[in-house]
């Protein structure tokens, strides 16, 4: 029995090398069968990567370093390459015992609740992050960046970010790989993207607008199709700069582009962005409509599995590509969020205008012991003291209910028609006056000495105030 159910159930799922899934169907065996053919240059790189580190063990050969690293990095090499490129390792070696020393430091609700919820999303087909062990080292590196880094605190896409390192890497090596893929702290080291992942998103959003002229002027065709159906550049190309492809491109491929990233910069953002394009410039102009557009676009990214064709495409088919090219677009990307940030905050300041908050309720003055003697005296509290007292707390609660029933819920249309010997302003929630405890009496028609009489019965009724708003009215119960 147990081996009928064995043979007709689902097949063990079967990992790649960096622990991934590997996908079901056609693309599952395209990734294997280019596995497979890629491997002779593979095993040839290893091989110069391995008389390099011989020749130049400081690696102070940046030109041949290029070009080693845009053919790509054995993952055995990854994390020291890594580390050179970025800075990392220096930032390490310079402050040891930084990374425990965060982990101490408190972080908000907030952002300890946001880091718990993605850490579950956070590459679910990963067997490193199925189990405890590795979603508690995610956890300390997310938590430790949180605390160094004030600006950015958290941002969902580091949660990706930082697991990709943790694939070659220790957690403290990963976090200050982290800190300097963001914000860079070592000399011209680093991407310096820290305005991706901050409030507003500034700095993505004008790389976007830079991309899309430069794409429209590159790709007219694609970049038409995208337009005739409606579709907004970056509706497709956010998540491919906010996560650094590592959730849109295959494991194998993402690597082969972090390699360069990490070396040469974040141009190589626009240069595999506009390989994409390239790679599939044809089928791109052919869409015939917006769901045709975003699952194919999709489709395109996740099915990147040649890494080596496509950065064949990111350094020669795209044509040239300057940084000071990318920097105009750039600047002008810049100049577009700054005016439409602008327009928001104008439409944010109209609509408080037209909409302005309920004013708040008017506050009684605490009264300090009144009728005791003169400050710093002791004894009980005089009859006319414990008189006001009581009249201030009826009157407050008078208050409270005049103010819910001229306001309402805040939907309610307040009704304004006149009242006799009503002042009509005391009844406008846009012009409640501020009100004294002398006006507050006044304007209740409540007088402290009425208050005072004493009562020869039991049930012999001390005050009754009414308060109008149109036909209603708000009665406070005898004080028996």
């Amino acid at each position: 029995m147990t081996g009928e159910a064995e043979a007709v159930g689902p097949p063990a799922a079967e990992y790649d090398e960096y622990g991934f899934v590997v996908p079901a169907g056609a693309l599952g065996r395209e990734i294997v069968r280019y596995k497979q053919q890629f491997q002779p240059k593979a095993e040839r790189r290893v091989t110069r990567w391995e008389r390099f580190r011989r020749a130049d063990p400081s690696l102070s050969n940046r030109r041949r370093l290029k070009r080693l690293v845009r053919k790509g990095i054995p993952d055995s090499f990854r994390k020291e390459i890594w580390a050179h490129c970025l800075g990392s390792q220096r930032l390490r070696d310079a402050n040891p015992n930084k990374f425990e020393s965060l982990l101490r430091e408190p972080l908000s609700d907030e952002t300890l609740s946001q880091i718990e919820l993605d850490l579950t999303r956070t590459f679910p087909n990963n067997k490193l992050y199925k189990y405890e062990d590795g979603v508690a080292k995610l956890r300390r590196v997310l938590r430790a960046f949180a605390v160094h880094n004030v600006r950015v605190n958290y941002c969902q896409s580091l949660n990706f970010i930082a697991a990709v390192l943790l694939l070659f890497m220790d957690e403290e090596l990963a976090f200050w790989t982290l800190a300097q893929v963001v914000s860079s702290e070592e000399g011209a080291k680093g991407l310096h993207i820290d305005g991706y992942y901050v409030e507003g998103m500034d700095q993505l959003r004008a790389d976007l607008r830079a991309l899309e002229r430069i794409v429209q002027r590159k790709f007219p065709n694609a970049y038409a199709s995208l337009r005739r159906e409606g579709v907004e550049l970056e509706w497709v190309c956010q998540e491919w700069f906010h996560t650094l492809f590592s959730t849109v491109l295959p494991i194998q491929t993402t690597l082969r582009v972090w390699d360069c990233l990490f070396l040469e910069g974040h141009k190589i953002l626009f240069r595999v962005a506009l390989a994409i394009f390239k790679e599939n410039e044809l089928r791109i102009s052919k869409f015939q409509s917006l769901e045709e557009v975003m699952v194919s676009m999709r489709e395109i990214s996740s099915h990147q599995v040649d890494h080596n064709s496509l950065l064949k495409a990111a350094f020669k088919g795209i044509g040239r590509l300057k940084r000071a090219q990318i920097r105009r677009e750039q600047a002008y990307g810049e100049r577009m969020v700054a005016e439409e940030n602008a327009a928001a905050q104008a439409r944010r300041e109209r609509h408080n205008q037209a909409h302005p908050p309920p004013p708040a309720k008017p506050q009684l003055p605490a009264l300090d012991n009144p009728g005791h003697g003169e400050a710093g005296g002791s004894g009980e509290e005089s009859p006319v003291g414990a008189a006001v007292r009581e009249a201030a707390r009826r009157l407050e609660s008078v208050i409270d209910s005049c103010y819910d029933s001229i306001l309402g819920d805040g939907d309610d249309d307040v009704d304004v028609s006149p009242v006799d010997g009503e002042p009509p302003a005391a009844r406008l929630p846009g012009s409640i006056p501020a009100l004294s405890p002398d006006s507050v009496f006044s304007y209740l028609g409540v007088s402290v000495s009425s208050m005072l009489q004493p009562s020869n019965s039991s049930d012999a009724t001390r005050s009754s105030v009414n308060v109008h708003r149109g036909d209603n009215a708000l009665a406070t119960s005898p004080a028996k």
